[in-house]
């Protein structure tokens, strides 16, 4: 809105916090630090003055990085995965943050994340390339498109009310929202069997 407005939540005193965690391919950096500190600090402010606060954290431990580092140090993508994984959520620790409800892997929502894909194919709101199944990016849109900002958000709402429609929208709704909410990323990797997923 361009100004300072009262933070209102859409539910009660129900405030979800999701936050794009780290693709575990390699250790923590500063560039993850700062994010983490920075929604840890928010979240526990937000606590503090009385809203109840489900924060979600994703963590990609299953990615064409993930694939290309296991392949060139001949591990398995997920033994890598969890490795890092765990360095991750060590390094974390070590800053004192600690105010996320629930990390998220990507690996462990893949029957749900593929069904979700399906249901924006059927319905026309993903498309297939000889790669992998994408669906177009509203910033991407708005840029060309007159409406501008107005036209991407009213897009996106239209997206969520339809996974909403479509799904059962519980916690776990909201994590396969989450994950399958990125404007034009891939989607789903036709993976090659000698990767061994």
């Amino acid at each position: 809105s361009g100004k300072k407005e009262k933070f209102l939540p859409l539910k009660n005193k129900k405030v979800n916090l999701f936050v794009c965690g780290p693709t575990v391919y390699d250790f923590a950096h500063l560039g993850h630090a700062r994010t983490c500190v920075i929604f840890d600090s928010f979240a526990k402010y937000l606590r503090q003055i009385g809203f109840n606060v489900f924060y979600l954290q994703n963590i990609t431990d299953l990615d064409d990085k993930i694939i290309a580092r296991a392949r060139e140090k001949g591990v398995l993508p997920k033994k890598l995965a969890s490795v890092f994984e765990k360095e991750y959520l060590k390094s974390m620790k070590s800053l004192g943050i600690n105010s996320v409800t629930k990390y998220a892997k990507a690996t462990s929502y893949i029957k749900k994340i593929i069904s979700q894909i399906e249901i924006l194919l059927k319905k026309g709101y993903a498309y297939k390339l000889d790669d992998g199944i994408y669906y177009p990016n509203p910033a991407g849109l708005a840029n060309l498109a007159k409406e501008g900002l107005a036209g991407t958000l009213r897009i996106l709402q239209s997206q969520r009310v339809f996974l909403e429609r479509n799904t059962i929208f519980t916690e776990e709704a909201e994590i396969l929202y989450f994950l399958t909410m990125k404007q034009k990323f891939h989607k789903w990797k036709q993976f090659l069997e000698r990767d061994h997923l």
